[in-house]
């Protein structure tokens, strides 16, 4: 099982609407996209080790005119209400305080999760209406095509 595919049977439940895999958000890919009922949003990003965490710092929009990278972002309140890395257990990483952590591991045919740091709220802006539809837009055409693949369906 692939690691968005498990984190996505781990955080499921009632209190979200939508669960988006490999989603752009704005300029910027999220491996996970959540919206909750409140339509608030959480970002996860998922890390297999501490240089591809140290990567994801170097990340910015060098195609348009916004220099700022992901993480000036995040931190500034332009992004996701919360923000979350997720990495391997053992991998030692230094968090950012605008950031929540959680740890998985794989065992057998599973994966395990577990919350070590809450991510803080970044802002109390709701997702609006806009982008709730590009995202829903964006997960129909990755059913689409999963599908399309899957069942050769023309």
């Amino acid at each position: 099982m692939n690691i968005e595919h498990a984190l996505i049977h781990h955080i499921i439940s009632n209190y979200y609407i939508a669960l988006i895999p490999n989603i752009y958000y704005g300029v910027f890919e999220c491996d996970v996209l959540s919206i909750n009922k409140k339509l608030y949003t959480v970002e996860y990003e998922i890390k297999c080790s501490k240089k591809d965490f140290q990567n994801d710092f170097k990340k910015n929009d060098g195609k348009w005119i916004n220099p700022n990278n992901k993480h000036d972002l995040i931190k500034n309140g332009q992004r996701t209400n919360r923000f979350f890395f997720v990495v391997e257990k053992g991998i030692e990483i230094d968090i950012p305080e605008y950031a929540g952590l959680i740890s998985f591991e794989r065992k057998n045919s599973w994966v395990s999760f577990r919350k070590i740091k809450n991510a803080p709220r970044l802002h109390g802006r709701q997702i609006d209406e806009k982008k709730i539809k590009r995202c829903l837009e964006k997960l129909s055409w990755k059913y689409y095509l999963a599908m399309h693949d899957r069942y050769c369906l023309d």
